[in-house]
């Protein structure tokens, strides 16, 4: 099976829309089969695991690069890279949204419905399903599948932080 996705790591401007991924199926494959699969394109793209989700992700931007659609200027050409930083109050800390773009029968307009994740946590990727916890209206025709990466700031209690980083590096 071959599913279209447009993938996305916010802050090292890697952006690719609609790419075709073979042996990928959504409602079989976790989203480290297709990180595995966006990798194993050969596009510059490359990241590193670490307890059940990601540690750093990395892109080298060159001429034949996409520019994100709502990035300001165009970007240097040359590698980029971001990274989980885990045990302090603040923390650095990877995060994944899903969702599906489609259209409903006689409207052309382009629809993007998000996939919810079913616990308070972020799910391990190697265990999430791309199309899990999916609610499909009837008559909607999925167009591709959207996985897009975030590093966030958190702020946490010195305790919390701990937590964070042992569940990180107990798997």
């Amino acid at each position: 099976m071959t599913t279209k996705l447009t993938f996305r790591a916010v802050g090292i401007y890697c952006y690719f829309p609609y790419l075709e991924l073979e042996n990928i199926d959504p409602l079989k494959s976790t989203v480290k089969d297709v990180m595995d699969a966006i990798k194993a394109k050969g596009l510059g793209f490359n990241y590193i695991p670490r307890g059940g989700t990601v540690d750093t992700l990395s892109y080298t931007y060159s001429d034949d690069s996409i520019r994100p659609f709502n990035t300001q200027g165009v970007p240097d050409n040359g590698p980029r890279m971001e990274e989980e930083a885990l045990g302090s109050s603040e923390t650095l800390s990877w995060q994944y949204y899903r969702s599906i773009s489609g259209t409903f029968p006689g409207d052309e307009t382009l629809y993007q419905i998000t996939i919810a994740n079913p616990t308070f946590t972020q799910p391990k990727f190697g265990e999430t399903l791309l199309g899990s916890g999916q609610q499909i209206p009837a008559g909607f025709k999925i167009f591709n599948y959207n996985l897009t990466w975030r590093l966030l700031r958190l702020q946490v209690s010195p305790e919390a932080a701990a937590l964070r980083l042992k569940r990180r590096t107990a798997s």
